[in-house]
């Protein structure tokens, strides 16, 4: 059965409705999918970011640890700012999947909502979140109490 697999087991904690699009977008499409990155701690997210600038003399970071390209698009998130970092998105490695465009994906509540990054796929109605919500989010995800 079509549907969504995770390539690194760490990673494997998302908001379980944003799975269950994924896996109705498979299902509708006929196709599996990679989840090359879910959710993503604080740590990764810096090794990440590490990565991210490496990968290009152009690239260049931010105290904050955002890297840019020279065209001065976000490439990695601020550290723990990424919504990976809770639990609300996924990136889609499958060339089928990045060819969907937002009209394609809409029906199922999905966006991507940076045109350059076809594979960073959430919720539209995590669209705009405050970060109290995200954190009850991430908090509800990975079963921690609240306090």
């Amino acid at each position: 059965m079509p549907g969504v697999k995770f390539k690194y087991p760490d990673e494997t904690s998302v908001f379980p409705k944003l799975v269950s699009a994924i896996n109705a977008l498979c299902a509708e499409y006929g196709n599996s999918c990679i989840c090359t990155s879910g959710y993503r701690s604080l740590e990764k997210q810096k090794i990440i970011n590490a990565q991210t600038l490496a990968k290009s003399k152009d690239n260049y970071q931010k105290p904050n640890g955002a890297v840019y390209n020279k065209q001065g698009q976000c490439l990695a998130a601020a550290y723990g700012k990424s919504n990976h970092c809770y639990c609300i998105a996924m990136d889609i490695s499958d060339v089928w999947f990045k060819a969907l465009t937002n009209k394609e994906i809409e029906k199922f509540g999905l966006v991507k909502p940076m045109s350059y990054e076809p594979w960073h796929v959430q919720l539209i109605e995590h669209t705009g979140l405050s970060l109290s919500q995200k954190v009850a989010i991430k908090k509800s995800v990975l079963g921690i109490k609240r306090s």
